[in-house]
């Protein structure tokens, strides 16, 4: 069971790692447009924190470019 629950787990990461036109992934659209308890969520499902977009911005850049600190703190914790 090991070998599947593994592949599962990585599939999950891959989909939720996944990147708008931008380069933008959920947690970083997430990030931009303050939803904590969106970021948080995915955050649990392993997103990745260091990936950035486009314009090499990360979701704790982008969440701060937009005056959501506490938002920011959050992501680098989880960094």
């Amino acid at each position: 069971h090991y070998p599947l629950r593994r592949q599962r787990q990585m599939c999950i990461r891959d989909r939720v790692d996944a990147r708008d036109p931008e380069g933008k992934t959920a947690l970083m659209l997430a990030a931009l447009n303050g939803h904590t308890a969106t970021v948080q969520r995915l955050l649990a499902l392993r997103a990745n924190p260091a990936l950035v977009d486009r314009e090499g911005l990360n979701a704790a850049q982008l969440a701060a470019q937009r005056g959501h600190t506490r938002l920011a703190e959050l992501l680098e914790a989880g960094r």
